[in-house]
């Protein structure tokens, strides 16, 4: 027989004068939290679900919310919650359990923000922060239009094949790296050379023969720390 419906009243330590409906166990075993009528095995109305009461000791886990394939639960795939130096630093960190017998995180945001991700042999880390392009553009240089672009603010063409990009948000420093590339209809002999990088602009020439020449297509992909 199932449980209809928990009042507030009912639950030992808690007070409360109305009759509203705390917990409501429908006939189907969904359980609702805050409502009467559950779509879900657990339905929880317009509230949060806290794992953990910062009792854990450090470099440990807080608490898992997981999914498991088997009845043992031994195939833990799901989000956990650890602790680092102290109460201050936690990190959120994702795990899956392969066919092959792989198992465990691939997955880590750290308290910075940072992500990193399981390597593709399963043997390294690697940061998606430094390995994504900070801007990028796609441009026409011998009409000199932009055709798509990200965190870049500006160009401008100076002379034939020679342009500037700037960008929207600067980069920490001068050592970000520009990676160019020139071609086209007509314009397959073209090179796109880079000429000075600042934190907020890149400079490059057409630099195929003896004369500088506009290009067709041009592009512009740039790694490296923003500011």
């Amino acid at each position: 027989m199932a449980l209809t419906k928990v009042g507030k009243e009912g639950i030992t330590g808690v007070s409360n004068a109305s009759d509203a409906t705390a917990i409501t166990i429908d006939s189907s075993e969904k359980v609702g939290i805050g409502l009467t009528s559950p779509q879900e095995l657990l339905h929880l109305k317009d509230g949060d679900i806290v794992v953990g009461n910062g009792t854990a000791s450090n470099s440990s886990s807080i608490g898992k919310i997981g999914f498991s394939t088997d009845s043992s639960n031994s195939r833990f795939i799901g989000i956990e919650s650890f602790r680092g130096s102290d109460a201050a630093n936690a990190d959120l960190r994702f795990h899956t359990y392969g066919g092959d017998g792989n198992k465990g995180e691939r997955m880590k945001i750290d308290t910075a923000g940072i992500m990193t991700v399981l390597s593709e042999g399963r043997a390294v880390t690697t940061s998606v922060q430094q390995g994504l392009a900070k801007a990028w553009v796609n441009f026409n240089g011998a009409s000199f239009a932009t055709n798509d672009s990200f965190n870049v603010g500006s160009m401008t063409d100076h002379a034939a094949g020679t342009y500037t990009v700037t960008y929207s948000t600067n980069f920490g420093n001068a050592n970000n790296s520009p990676v160019t590339g020139a071609g086209g209809d007509g314009y397959a002999d073209r090179l796109l050379t880079i000429d000075s990088i600042t934190t907020s602009t890149v400079k490059m020439i057409e630099n195929v023969t003896d004369n500088t020449q506009d290009i067709g297509i041009g592009t512009v992909h740039t790694l490296g720390d923003l500011a």
